[in-house]
């Protein structure tokens, strides 16, 4: 499967109105990930950037990355200073920063690009990650798309080994979406 390829024909179409947490994504990250005021964050797997234009409102140093050229809100593309790498988690080489954030994006990779997904954003993060995690299959479905979008759903214990391979996990925490999607929340401390 092309993910590029995949992304950019969803956010052309119907994806983007699909519905989204965006608010409190970004409270639930400032809350676990605390960052310290003014440091600089990277989106990973942004989507159409509203964590990362939040984080920017609030004085951060922000760089969105997201594989979908496309994907990017009208907002977000047109505020000063805000950067947007047009990249993959897996191969993109963002300035490094004190903080990343990678929300709902591995699970959408092919399980042997997570791993090197997970090392990447850990080498380019200089204290935390917080990775937040579907353990579902992606049921919702969109028009057009007949398969699921989650590639790689393995249970907490399958996340957590991976993960503690790149870091100490300072923070596991579960939650479940308005979907009824669990959502597994983990920061890794460099």
């Amino acid at each position: 499967m092309d993910l590029k390829k995949t992304y950019e024909e969803l956010w052309a179409g119907g994806y983007r109105s699909r519905p989204r947490d965006h608010q409190g994504r970004f409270y639930n990250l400032m809350g676990v990930l605390n960052p310290e005021k003014g440091k600089s964050v990277i989106d990973w797997g942004c989507g159409q950037g509203r964590v990362g234009y939040q984080l920017w409102e609030f004085g951060y140093d922000v760089q969105l990355i997201d594989i979908a050229e496309n994907a990017l809100d009208d907002l977000v593309k047109k505020a000063d200073g805000l950067r947007f790498i047009n990249e993959s988690a897996v191969t993109a080489q963002p300035n490094p920063a004190h903080y990343s954030a990678c929300l709902d994006v591995l699970e959408h990779l092919a399980e042997d690009d997570v791993p090197k997904a997970v090392e990447n954003i850990m080498d380019y993060t200089m204290r935390e990650a917080y990775f937040l995690i579907s353990l579902d299959e992606d049921n919702k479905k969109i028009d057009g798309v007949d398969y699921s979008l989650h590639l790689t759903v393995k249970p907490i214990g399958w996340w957590t080994n991976l993960l503690k391979q790149f870091g100490f996990l300072s923070t596991v925490s579960m939650s479940t979406t308005k979907h009824n999607y669990q959502m597994l929340g983990i920061v890794v401390r460099q």
